[in-house]
């Protein structure tokens, strides 16, 4: 599993971003406050809460006096491994157990870390498959933002997630969303914080790391994710991750 785990003390900056390009980030505060724009959205957590926070949304931080435990979880686990453990089905009453169950798990997950044990995927699983629900349920409920910018970059990302091994483009996809190429590129960049094109290559990196974790071969995972050639693979894994893939 790909993810990451991190403590963020003393924030008070603004400026801090709470996002992650390609990770779904879940921060639980462990004290201080937080207020935030979410999609257009003003939330408030205090100390004990727990939110989450997926790349494609975007946030602009009011005040920050806290410190903040944060869980980082690679988007193709999100997108991929929860697909068999959703329910068609979406609990509308979970909503009022949110904290709850969000703590529950999130601390059975972090305690294991910090014991050094071993956490099973069906954890990790258990915590994306309750953000799904959440997720969808508060869409239904009209939760996130109306705005027609944000619903089509969210909308893009999980465009981009589910065709991850077709050859992509800013203009392709514009086709497919029926919207003017450089009206989907200003926006998307003005929300996600980098342009289409290096976040859908970055989004190829990152699925690929993960089959690469899985055991698949570096000779299948370059024509997989369809990079030019196994060289430009190399490079391109290399820019995004810091490292080379048979580090991984």
């Amino acid at each position: 599993m790909d993810y990451r785990i991190k403590l963020h003390k003393l924030i008070k900056n603004t400026d801090y971003n709470l996002s992650t390009p390609h990770f779904l980030n879940i921060y639980w505060v462990s004290k201080g406050n937080v207020t935030l724009l979410k999609n257009d959205i003003f939330e408030q957590y205090i100390s004990g809460d727990i939110f989450y926070i997926h790349d494609y949304e975007y946030i602009e931080l009011i005040s920050i006096d806290a410190d903040l435990l944060c869980l980082s979880i690679n988007n193709y686990h999100y997108i991929n491994d929860t697909e068999q453990t959703i329910s068609k089905g979406i609990d509308t009453h979970l909503e009022d157990r949110e904290h709850h169950i969000l703590k529950s798990q999130f601390t059975n997950i972090f305690v294991a870390l910090e014991e050094e044990c071993h956490v099973p995927v069906e954890t990790f699983l258990s915590l994306l498959t309750t953000i799904h629900t959440l997720s969808v349920c508060n869409n239904q409920l009209g939760y996130e933002s109306n705005n027609y910018k944000y619903a089509l970059i969210k909308n893009v990302t999980i465009y981009i997630h589910n065709h991850i091994e077709d050859k992509l483009n800013c203009q392709q996809i514009a086709e497919v969303f029926f919207v003017n190429s450089s009206f989907l590129s200003r926006t998307f960049t003005m929300i996600v914080g980098s342009t289409l094109s290096q976040y859908i290559v970055a989004a190829k990196i990152h699925f690929s790391n993960c089959s690469l974790l899985n055991g698949d071969t570096l000779d299948n995972v370059w024509k997989i994710y369809k990079f030019r050639t196994f060289q430009n693979y190399l490079q391109q894994f290399e820019k995004v991750k810091g490292y080379a893939p048979y580090q991984s």
